[in-house]
């Protein structure tokens, strides 16, 4: 029961994904609401009952309102078609089989009135009549019983095609048998063996009980009621040409029907209804099921349908979840097969034990399952099944899943004999839950020297974080920085374009500047510190901020530099300083910009609009970048 239960509530997924715009995500809200299903029932209801309402003698007004309802309510068809194109897409109809029927009958119907065929109309509102079966639906025992015969046609195919084997195997003994048998009583024009169609109409008619005594009479017809041969020497009164053969019957006929008795009524079409009834013993406990948090008589269909719901959460629509994800899928399912509890808490006692050998054994599933691919793939390509399409790696199926789950978590579901035949497969299970209990004992040493490692980076970026917080000249460079951000992306809004497109690029060639280490006490003799650099620059003129850029400017061209590290994550013991040789730096499109408290010497990063309105020409600047050893302690 539960296997069947299992295939019958697992997760549905759509062949064809429905659009992704506004309108249509509303539209399908709109549509799976109560209220608009409420409305639909309704429609369906009243239109079914004036068709049923027909009659032959009708007067004219009759006529006249039936016409009218009728066109009305096909209208709120074609409403309903068209809001669920727009809400699912044109091939939406193809994912559910009721909006297809409604496609199907409101084409039909278009079809009708286009043509004025009342033919076409008339066989249009025998599928109208049908769509009460949409309502019945859902009303739970009825249900019931149509997912039960839409779940038996499978099973019944192959009872079907044995059926037709053995009623032809009958059907061609009859044929060779009886083909020549003379008419009598009931063997005739509408019952006999003449050709293969007859023939198997004719098993179809003796099963179901038509007069096959007399039948067996008449095929057990002898002589001197029959003639053995055509030919003058066994009948005299016979003038035509000479013939093997004759038309009486078999004296052993009375075995040929107790053959076909039993085999074709008493065991071929009680099995066909014994297939069908035991498919329909389910329906009156799915309906009779009483819903409790343990499970005693197995789950509803609400919880089934919870489990699916969580399953569809972590496989992003392809039918499997990374088994890395089993613990938090074990975290959402319900008890008794997962962790959460009715009230959302989440029951943890002897969790790891029973979460540890479902691991292995879904491991050994999925070990299982490619060695199955792979005997296939060394198979020839017209024996070969299509790939699926997988995102992950290690991945598991939902029913793979939800047994396995029920075989560690849920033992007393599982029959005695299903238990008994897998006494091999669970020590397979134990040696591979040791053999995870090594992996994970050697995974969390290498996560311990990495989260150590995560630890020292995330303390350097809290140190440069603080630094930037409390050092003012950072702090001001930054809040410059933003400030141009901000006035650029009004510039960008208020014309309309994205801001990127007055981004200006680098040049695709950079200089690399590789800066060297130099202790404090090695500084070469003809060292000029920035301020005496000022100070001659300027000889007896005010100093102001811009200034250092000037002097930066001029004296890069022919000096090397001497560069000192703020940042504290990157500062050295020694306190040693960097030399940096720009020499052959061209600072292309680089400008000095000069604030209340500072001057910034920085690239062109932005292109702009001049006051008429006309986009500036972007260009490019010169990117440069600074490399350095890592300082080692001597």
């Amino acid at each position: 029961r539960f296997r069947r239960q299992l295939l019958q509530y697992r997760p549905k997924y759509e062949t064809f994904k429905p659009p992704d715009f506004r309108i249509s995500r509303q539209l399908r809200k709109l549509i799976e609401s109560k209220v608009f299903q409420t409305i639909s029932t309704l429609c369906v209801l009243v239109n079914v009952s004036m068709l049923l309402a027909d009659n032959a003698d009708a007067s004219e007004s009759y006529i006249s309102m039936m016409k009218s309802q009728n066109d009305f309510f096909y209208g709120e068809l074609c409403l309903e078609v068209v809001l669920c194109a727009i809400a699912y897409g044109p091939l939406g109809f193809f994912n559910d089989i009721w909006r297809f029927f409604d496609l199907f009958v409101c084409v039909g119907t278009a079809v009708g009135y286009i043509f004025n065929s009342s033919a076409i109309t008339a066989f249009v509102k025998v599928f109208r009549l049908a769509r009460v079966i949409r309502l019945a639906a859902r009303i739970k025992a009825i249900r019931a019983i149509l997912e039960t015969l839409i779940n038996t046609i499978p099973q019944l195919a192959n009872v079907v095609l044995l059926l037709v084997l053995v009623y032809s195997m009958f059907a061609v003994a009859g044929m060779q048998l009886y083909t020549t048998t003379r008419f009598g009583l009931r063997l005739g024009p509408t019952a006999n063996y003449e050709s293969y169609t007859k023939a198997i109409f004719l098993i179809w008619q003796l099963i179901t009980g038509d007069e096959w005594m007399i039948l067996m009479a008449d095929l057990s017809v002898q002589p001197p009621f029959c003639s053995l041969l055509f030919d003058s020497e066994s009948d005299s009164s016979y003038q035509g040409p000479v013939r093997t053969w004759g038309d009486c019957g078999q004296s052993f006929s009375w075995m040929y029907f107790l053959a076909l008795k039993l085999v074709c009524e008493y065991m071929m079409l009680n099995l066909f209804i014994g297939l069908i009834l035991d498919n329909f013993s389910y329906i009156t406990e799915d309906v009779g099921h009483e819903e409790d948090a343990i499970w005693s008589n197995g789950p509803s269909e609400a919880q089934l349908i919870e489990i699916a719901s969580v399953f569809q959460r972590y496989d992003r629509g392809t039918g499997y979840v990374p088994i890395t994800a089993l613990h938090h899928i074990m975290q959402d399912l319900p008890l008794p097969i997962g962790y959460r509890e009715p009230s959302g808490r989440l029951y943890l006692k002897y969790s790891h034990a029973s979460e540890l050998l479902v691991r292995a054994e879904l491991n050994l599933c999925m070990r299982h399952e490619r060695a199955t691919m792979a005997d296939e793939a060394h198979m020839s390509w017209y024996f070969r099944a299509p790939e699926r399409k997988q995102i992950y790696i290690n991945g598991v199926d939902y029913e793979t899943l939800i047994s396995t789950l029920i075989f560690w978590r849920l033992p007393a579901l599982v029959p005695g004999i299903v238990q008994w035949h897998r006494h091999e497969r669970i020590e397979e299970v134990v040696l591979m839950a040791h053999a995870l209990q090594v992996m994970d004992f050697f995974k969390a040493l290498v996560a311990k020297k990495k989260v150590r490692k995560v630890h020292d980076m995330m303390a350097k970026r809290r140190a440069f974080m603080h630094y930037c917080d409390k050092d003012p000249h950072r702090k001001r460079r930054n809040l410059h920085a933003t400030q141009v951000k901000m006035n650029n992306s009004q510039v960008a809004k208020s014309h309309k374009v994205p801001l990127l497109q007055l981004l200006n690029q680098p040049l695709t060639r950079f200089p690399e500047v590789l800066l060297e280490w130099c202790p404090t006490s090695e500084l070469p003799e003809d060292f000029i510190s920035h301020n005496k650099a000022c100070h001659d620059y300027l000889m007896m003129r005010m100093s102001q901020p811009i200034t250092g850029i000037e002097v930066f400017r001029n004296k890069v061209v022919s000096h090397k530099v001497v560069l000192k590290i703020l940042d504290p994550n990157n500062q050295n013991p020694n306190q040693d300083l960097l030399i940096a040789d720009m020499r052959k730096i061209e600072w292309r499109e680089w400008h000095a910009v000069n604030t209340k408290h500072e001057s910034y010497l920085t690239p062109q990063l932005f292109s702009g609009y001049d006051d008429n309105g006309k986009s500036i020409l972007p260009v490019f600047w010169t990117r440069v970048d600074l490399l350095t050893h890592s300082y080692k302690k001597a």
